[in-house]
């Protein structure tokens, strides 16, 4: 299992962030499902409820696309991509913020999922906006 923190993967709470390069299909890989998970919460700890987080992808081979779920009462997420065609740099983790929150980092880099059918772990960690 592979995990990894989210830095930057959403903009705004009315936008839903879709970046993704779409690269050259050197190194394509066909997966039988593409699998992440993880969790949402606030630097408090306090689990963030029904947001909206997944993944979002460009590549020659697989399109443009993307699938969603929301979180459950503990923050969690899971989204398996079944029978994909597997681009480096193709697939990114995406989500909506929830009113009154934003990332607890400043990274501006998309995060990308590697190309395994192993599950990849990416938690995501929101700060409430000040007023």
């Amino acid at each position: 299992m592979t995990r990894n923190t989210v830095r930057r993967v959403l903009l705004s709470s009315a936008a839903l962030l879709a970046v993704a390069a779409c690269e050259d299909p050197v190194g394509t890989d066909q997966l039988s499902a593409l699998r992440v998970q993880g969790t949402v919460t606030a630097t408090d700890a306090t689990p963030i409820v029904d947001m909206q987080v997944g993944l979002a992808w460009e590549s020659v081979f697989s399109g443009t696309g993307q699938k969603l779920t929301r979180t459950d009462a503990e923050g969690r997420y899971a989204v398996t991509v079944q029978d994909v065609f597997c681009v480096p740099g193709a697939f990114v983790i995406v989500g909506v913020l929830p009113a009154g929150y934003r990332l607890a980092t400043s990274d501006e880099e998309p995060v990308g999922v590697e190309c395994t059918e192993e599950i990849q772990t990416f938690d995501i960690l929101l700060e409430p906006l000040s007023d």
